[in-house]
């Protein structure tokens, strides 16, 4: 269905005659990435004569899917169908459930509490047990809760929220000797699947039972997400076409290494139609780090690929002759030393980046954004070169989200 030429056939002189409104309720909703202008789908029953009550799939359009159950308008050429939106507007899918009566907790265990009143839920995503919401629609949702226990002294008071009984996100508060503790929790925003069970547990360490005196969990759809595909480059001078390698100016790329320099920009051993590259020459005892001064952000569960092109001016042998490694770091002030940036992870190590020829060789690897992690920094490093006379160079580095 190309939905642009439909749009404008909609919006000529001549669509009068064809092109008609209709009312339908909605059987079922999901999301796919294949329109032009959308990115939603929706099974609808017409509520006219005209296709009796056969199901039809047909793009949404708005800023959030129409809800199951829920009655529609539709336009139609009597070939495609467009909901252009619902007839009595519900909102976003979102749920909210609560415990309003104190339930005792065992003491170093996770305690999963049947939250039975429901706030609100126009979308049946709530369980009837109260243990968990249940995403109707793919998307990226805000997830928060609460809990509040009796007063207590001894240990601490820990929330976790789940997906599908796996950990999410957890919080842990210190307890005082007076008042009753809260501890929440809130994710701005993580991407779901249609299906996925959000549920919240609790933990007390008092040493004995004590009663949870009250517990919240919502969640709310907050945007569409792609569910296949990849999206654009989200790195800056990836090619190093404005840096000068320090963190003044406009440069988007700077060096550290324990003493002097070695890394400089070379206009001279460019990779595809780059300007510039970087040159690492005698690494033979320090790390030496590219390290980007771009803070991108990044929500858990987001999938990136890393790629990276490098040379050396002889071959080598990964970790004989040369150590690299590439690495995806938690934003923070300072070079990408994990002891000082708290997090980081290894994408590519020099066990799997290619041995290096006179020529660039591309190597990717995948990482997935874990929990509590909303800004990232990709870091390339030298650890080491065998000879002092030989030189390592980055050609390219790209930082692309995939959703499988």
């Amino acid at each position: 269905m190309d939905i642009s030429r439909f749009l404008a056939d909609f919006s000529s002189a001549s669509a009068g005659s064809r092109l008609r409104f209709g009312q339908a309720r909605v059987r079922s909703v999901d999301s796919d990435p294949s329109y032009t202008i959308t990115t939603g789908q929706a099974v609808i029953v017409p509520s006219t004569s005209e296709w009796g009550v056969s199901e039809i799939v047909a793009p949404y359009l708005g800023e959030y899917p129409p809800r199951p159950g829920g009655s529609c308008w539709y336009v139609t050429d009597g070939v495609d169908r467009i909901i252009m939106g619902m007839v009595a507007p519900d909102g976003p899918p979102s749920a909210s459930i609560t415990l309003t009566a104190a339930t005792a907790t065992t003491t170093a265990t996770n305690s999963t509490v049947a939250m039975t009143t429901v706030d609100y839920d126009p979308w049946n995503m709530t369980a009837t047990s109260g243990t968990g919401i249940t995403i109707p629609v793919a998307g990226m949702y805000a997830i928060s809760g609460f809990q509040t226990y009796a007063a207590n002294g001894t240990g601490f008071r820990q929330i976790t929220l789940r997906r599908n009984g796996s950990n999410l996100e957890s919080v842990r508060l210190p307890t005082t000797t007076a008042g009753n503790p809260i501890v929440s929790l809130t994710m701005p925003g993580y991407p779901l699947n249609k299906g996925d069970i959000i549920s919240m547990i609790g933990q007390q360490t008092s040493t004995g039972n004590l009663n949870m005196n009250a517990a919240s969990l919502s969640v709310q759809y907050v945007g569409r997400r792609r569910t296949t595909g990849t999206g654009a480059d989200v790195m800056v001078d990836g090619n190093f076409a404005s840096s000068s390698l320090n963190q003044s100016g406009l440069s988007y790329w700077f060096t550290e290494v324990a003493g002097a320099s070695a890394a400089a920009l070379d206009t001279t051993n460019l990779y595809s139609s780059n300007i510039n590259s970087v040159k690492f020459t005698a690494v033979t005892s320090t790390t030496n780090y590219l390290f980007t001064s771009q803070s991108i952000p990044c929500v858990p569960g987001q999938k990136y690929v890393i790629s990276i092109a490098l040379k050396a001016s002889v071959a080598m042998t990964q970790a004989t002759d040369v150590d690299t490694t590439i690495g995806l770091y938690g934003a923070g002030s300072g070079p990408p030393s994990e002891d000082r940036l708290g997090w980081g992870t290894v994408i590519v190590s020099s066990n799997t980046l290619p041995n290096l020829t006179t020529s660039y060789v591309v190597q990717a690897g995948t990482v997935t954004i874990p929990a509590g992690v909303f800004v990232v920094r990709p870091a390339f490093s030298v650890r080491r070169i065998a000879a002092s006379t030989q030189s390592v160079w980055v050609g390219n580095i790209s930082m692309t989200e995939t959703i499988s």
